[in-house]
């Protein structure tokens, strides 16, 4: 079933367990709604600029030709006033391309790899990551005496499903942002109040709980399991954790300031690739013993 726009454009929220080509026609109709909301805005934006200059036009115009000039005057003003209200409603779903992309592109990895049929779970938080309910708090800036730094968290992907040699994995991402705001003297002299948004990067985590029966030898490997794992460049381990069921790993991305999804599908598809090379010397320890 087709995303509703109406009821998605409420929450912002996808969540659905389906397979892997459900999931892709979903992302697709989310597209189709971002897409939508970058033209709209493209086109309000030019309605915007034209409604200025009709509105400095009837200024003039009052004078020389009032009855005009009054008619153009109101008329530049209810199309300003509706313009700015349509743009404050397409920022809302104006989305952030790269959430969506990714997904789309771990699933065309994955599906490659999943059995017949498989589902798949799914939850897409597609808001933006200043939301006050993702507000950790709020600590003095380092740095500008009277500023403060508001702290946000935003776990916005959750992928979970089953490969076909049994294993379980969970996929995760989350945002860090900060918002730092103080007042500050402009080169006028008077006192502006200013806001800073900051991306700070990004947690990733993927953990995969594999059948024991194929991969029963990996606990000899614990030792040198850390030797496995390969990231990006500026890429940070965060967690690691081995069990005799499941391995567990955690990283910290660097900020993109292109807002761009490949950087992050490079580094899952390093993790994953890490973790697989663990598991499949174990499958070789398992079948030797």
């Amino acid at each position: 079933m087709p995303v509703d726009p109406k009821s998605f454009q409420k929450k912002l929220q996808y969540q659905s367990t389906a397979s892997a080509q459900r999931l892709m026609a979903d992302l697709e109709d989310i597209a189709k709604i971002d897409q939508f909301a970058e033209q709209e805005k493209a086109r309000q934006n030019k309605v915007l600029i034209a409604a200025f200059i009709t509105l400095f036009v009837s200024i003039f115009l009052t004078i020389v030709l009032p009855p005009l000039g009054i008619l153009l005057l109101i008329g530049s003003i209810v199309t300003t006033v509706y313009a700015g209200i349509r743009l404050s409603q397409l920022n809302r779903i104006d989305l952030a391309n790269y959430r969506y992309g990714l997904v789309q592109k771990l699933l065309g990895m994955l599906s490659r790899d999943l059995p017949e049929n498989a589902n798949l779970s799914l939850k897409l938080i597609l808001d933006k990551p200043t939301e006050k309910r993702k507000k950790l708090g709020t600590v003095p800036h380092p740095h500008r005496q009277g500023w403060k730094i508001d702290q946000f968290r935003d776990p916005w992907l959750t992928l979970r499903g089953r490969l076909l040699d049994g294993t379980r994995f969970l996929i995760t991402a989350t945002e860090l942002h900060q918002t730092a705001h103080g007042w500050k003297r402009g080169s006028s002299g008077k006192n502006k109040y200013k806001t800073k948004p900051k991306t700070k990067g990004s947690e990733l985590g993927l953990t995969l709980i594999y059948p024991r029966r194929k991969y029963g030898a990996i606990q000899v490997l614990e030792r040198d399991a850390m030797g496995a794992i390969h990231l990006p460049n500026g890429v940070r381990l965060k967690q690691w954790k081995m069990t005799g069921k499941a391995l567990r790993l955690g990283v910290k991305t660097p900020p993109d300031p292109t807002a761009s999804d490949q950087g992050l599908y490079n580094t899952l598809t390093m993790m994953f690739l890490s973790l697989y090379q663990i598991l499949n010397l174990a499958r070789t320890l398992s079948k030797k013993k």
